[in-house]
């Protein structure tokens, strides 16, 4: 793995995991008996006045993930800051106090050849993408000490965290730091504090609930890791189990207006094909998702009524283009075209994430402008969201949504799993789900918002009896059997893994 892989092939420092159990006790007294230097060092008071209690306890914080993220990945790394203005023990974001000296830690611990170091990149003006945090992984010596340790995922806990986050600039698509976007400390109101309680329930009652993925045979799935902004392609491992299922709302632009979608738990990095698998409590699943949501959220301000499928035009505006084509096009730039400040900027996002399809790529502002054209003579109401940066209040609205969703179950003790407008239950519990779908779109949106699973929808003006005849006519029924009973197969191959591993939450992270 080249150096730039080994980079993004990481994830942040996580200071919040705590544990007593006695093999995390051990462990810790291991790697001290290792190195009397470390003892000593971690013995001399500090400046602070909880001198040597914060030494240990910061050690311990840090050795925690070290180990947590040796058992997920042997070949994953840890991003953490070096600058001392990142650890505010006053901050709501650092619920552990963990103090500036976990810098001067991390220096010691690679000196005593325990931490292997990737350098940070900084102040990079030729090339501002790059720009990283100090990457640190178990050296050989320290994970010699970890594979002396039974401890396992079970054995970790998550203590009280902030789960309603407020950053100051944009963010990426996992909800962290786009830039030099921070998080901003913030005078809490009824309003953040109803959405901390609700996110908190959420958490606890996923926290009761085993979510795994009933085809896998190793514990991670692997993802084509692109940044646009970074310009970073890797490919990296997604980790499943039961210790990374926490959930927070993530705010931006240092706006309670902005964003506000749910982050951090492994189903919303996973792509939609794997999703098909997850089965909770042992349960096959079905996922429901909202269809062209911000295309209606938008037309509802206005009072205008469109087509389930607004993307689809009655005839072709770019010559050598299929319909169908042409549908996946409209899709991608009209969306480009709410997100974005300018069209100019839109069209040139639109060929960035064009990926391997030379055609995109090549296409022309003039050819976009035709297309974009064909799409509003469609939909006239639309015209004035188009170059509007509408993307980030609609991303607070559909958050909102999701929000009602994950309240209105959680209050049934009914485990949701949300991927922004996309919403994962038990199969039986279809129905509680389009009936928790249905009341938060009219709550929050005002209209009942069309839905899509597996394909179909139901016609707004028809009913449900167009809903019917379609189900009919695509033999839906038998596509229902049919994955039933691949989903039950699924279950068999689950539940014999899981006689012998606990329930998939002791899996073998080799290889």
């Amino acid at each position: 793995m080249s150096i730039g892989n080994k980079v993004w092939h990481s994830r942040p420092l996580d200071v919040h995991r705590v544990s007593d159990h006695s093999e995390f006790n051990s462990l810790v007294a291991l790697v001290l008996d290792s190195s009397s230097e470390l003892v000593n060092y971690l013995s001399i008071p500090s400046r602070t006045k909880k001198s040597k209690s914060d030494g240990f306890k910061v050690f311990k914080a840090l050795l925690l993930d070290l180990y947590v993220c040796w058992l997920e990945d042997k070949n994953q790394w840890l991003g953490i800051s070096s600058n001392n203005n990142a650890w505010n023990t006053g901050s709501r974001y650092n619920k552990l106090f963990i103090s500036k000296n976990i810098v001067r830690l991390l220096q010691k611990l690679e000196s005593l050849g325990l931490l292997n170091v990737l350098p940070h990149r900084h102040s990079d003006i030729d090339r501002p993408h790059l720009n990283h945090s100090k990457r640190y992984r178990a050296s050989d010596k320290l994970q010699a000490l970890f594979l002396q340790s039974n401890l396992s995922f079970d054995d970790v806990g998550v203590p009280l965290r902030e789960v309603i986050v407020l950053r100051g600039g944009d963010i990426d698509a996992t909800g962290d730091a786009n830039g030099k976007s921070t998080t901003l400390e913030y005078e809490d109101t009824p309003v953040t504090v109803a959405m901390r309680a609700d996110v908190m329930a959420y958490n606890s009652l996923l926290a009761k609930h085993h979510i795994d993925i009933g085809s896998l045979t190793k514990p991670h799935v692997e993802i084509d890791y692109w940044d646009k902004n970074r310009r970073v392609n890797a490919k990296i491992n997604i980790m499943i189990g039961q210790h990374n299922k926490y959930v927070y709302r993530v705010f931006s632009r240092g706006s309670w207006d902005c964003h506000g979608r749910f982050y951090g738990a492994w189903w919303m990095r996973i792509p939609k094909a794997s999703r098909a698998d997850i089965v909770i409590d042992g349960c096959p699943t079905i996922e429901v998702d909202f269809k062209s949501m911000h295309i209606h959220l938008l037309a509802q301000e206005t009072g205008v009524l469109l087509p389930p499928d607004p993307y689809s035009l009655n005839r072709v505006y770019i010559e050598g283009l299929k319909l169908s084509e042409q549908r996946r096009w409209v899709k991608a730039l009209v969306l480009h075209c709410i997100n974005a400040k300018t069209l100019a900027s839109a069209f040139r996002a639109f060929r960035s994430d064009a990926g391997d399809d030379k055609l995109m790529r090549a296409v022309t502002d003039k050819q976009l402008k035709l297309l974009l054209d064909g799409f509003l003579a469609h939909h006239p109401s639309l015209q004035p969201h188009m170059g509007s940066d509408r993307g980030i209040t609609l991303m607070r609205k559909d958050s909102d949504i999701a929000a009602e969703v994950i309240r209105l179950l959680t209050l049934q003790g009914i485990p949701v799993l949300t991927v922004h407008d996309s919403f994962v239950v038990k199969s039986f519990h279809w129905v509680d789900l389009r009936c928790a779908m249905g009341m938060a779109s009219i709550r929050v949106a005002g209209r009942d918002l069309l839905a899509d699973q597996d394909g179909l929808v139901a016609d707004r003006e028809q009913g449900y009896e167009t809903y019917a005849l379609e189900a009919l006519k695509l033999n839906y029924w038998g596509r229902q059997c049919e994955m039933s009973l691949r989903r039950h197969e699924l279950f068999k191959r689950f539940a014999c893994r899981a006689a012998v591993t606990g329930l998939g939450s002791r899996r073998s992270t080799e290889g």
